[in-house]
């Protein structure tokens, strides 16, 4: 049984959690709660515990962690029992706040305490104090809707079927006045696809506000058009629609046979000179499995191009590609790589991710990255 472990801060000891630990019985005073009818016990770790710092917090990041722990017994109460067992344990000192299992969920720490992450013992550069997490501040609760999902069915040609269940979700009924709150202090990127843009024409007027407000404080907007026709009305009003947003950004990132449905052009060439000829900063062409190309203009207003071909591997799922591609782009900006060993970084996600079932779960760590590009096999391209 898989446990989860929720609410910042957040881990597991792989392989430590099997049948031979103890289940710890809550507290007989714990306030027992519900959600969606499965039993929230709480059975918080004593104070004064090493596992339990007592710091205080502002409740501000949401971290979900999955241990893929398989071990017969690893479920919430057996994690619960560990962290009870460890808690005041020499070296390795784990806490969290929350385990999720298939039938209880099992409370350890106050939501306003700071937790043990991975036992970096409170340490500056510790995932504690610089774990990765959902920012919760602008998250609205809606009532009489539901969150959306999907399903994915695997396939043995790496072309998995995605089914989608968000018509009439929460999310659907987001308005742009959610954008009002945002804070931009810090923020760098802001990227943005035409998924959630195509919801509803609310969502579309979001997106088309979040776009303003952010470029409004100097924020760099990339956009990936990601289409979804059965979302709209008609080809026409998504074509419309989708270039309106293309023109308010500053990277237009579209795969080849997009760039030629929105633009009408053909040649990678014409599809940038379209976009730039808008405004465009740079146009990035993903050109399938065997690379891409960006494009943008010089200070003569001469367009100039960088490509750079893809990585040989063995495809098992699609799925996720483009987000892996993206999120190669976002790094290299960030650090401040130049066009070249910006699309390079950017086609190794793509490529990495495409070998994992999941549409995450392959995404490397910088070390994984830098191995794959030294090591890997490039592709012919030339365009």
């Amino acid at each position: 049984m898989i446990a989860v472990a929720v609410l910042m801060l957040l881990s597991f000891m792989g392989g430590m959690l099997t049948q031979r630990a103890l289940t710890k019985t809550p507290q007989q005073d714990a306030n027992l709660s519900y959600i969606d009818g499965i039993p929230v016990y709480t059975d918080f770790i004593p104070d004064g515990s090493r596992a339990r710092p007592g710091q205080t917090r502002e409740i501000k990041y949401l971290v979900i962690h999955e241990t893929d722990n398989f071990s017969a017994g690893a479920d919430a109460a057996a994690h619960n029992s560990f962290i009870h067992q460890n808690a005041d344990a020499d070296s390795g000192i784990v806490s969290w706040h929350y385990t999720v299992d298939d039938h209880e969920i099992y409370h350890h720490l106050p939501d306003t305490e700071t937790a043990y992450h991975a036992g970096d013992m409170m340490t500056e550069n510790g995932g504690n104090m610089n774990g990765i997490g959902i920012d919760t501040t602008n998250i609205r609760r809606m009532t009489g809707a539901a969150t959306g999902y999907q399903l994915k069915v695997r396939s043995s040609d790496g072309e998995p079927k995605v089914i989608y269940f968000r018509s009439g979700s929460a999310a659907s009924q987001t308005t742009p006045d959610i954008v009002d709150t945002i804070d931009f202090d810090g923020v760098k990127i802001l990227h943005v696809t035409g998924i959630f843009s195509a919801l509803a024409p609310n969502t579309y007027d979001t997106v088309s506000n979040l776009v303003d407000a952010a470029r409004s404080h100097g924020v760099t907007v990339l956009f990936d058009p990601n289409p979804r026709p059965t979302l709209w009305p008609g080809k026409e009003a998504m074509i419309a629609a989708t270039n309106k947003l293309a023109a308010k950004s500053d990277v237009f990132m579209p795969g080849l046979e997009e760039g030629r449905l929105f633009s009408g052009a053909v040649d990678p060439h014409d599809i940038a000179k379209f976009y730039l000829d808008m405004g465009v900063g740079k146009v990035i062409i993903k050109l399938g499995d065997e690379g891409s190309a960006l494009f943008e203009l010089d200070g003569n207003g001469s367009m100039q191009k960088t490509v750079v071909p893809s990585f040989t591997v063995n495809v098992v799922d699609t799925v996720g590609a483009g987000d892996g591609f993206a999120s190669g782009v976002i790094t290299a900006l960030l650090e401040g790589l130049d066009t070249r060993h910006l699309l390079e970084r950017a086609n190794a996600v793509g490529a990495i991710q495409v070998t994992s079932v999941s549409d995450s779960e392959g995404l490397p760590t910088a070390e994984e990255l830098r191995d794959f590009i030294a090591s890997t096999p490039r592709k012919e391209l030339s365009l």
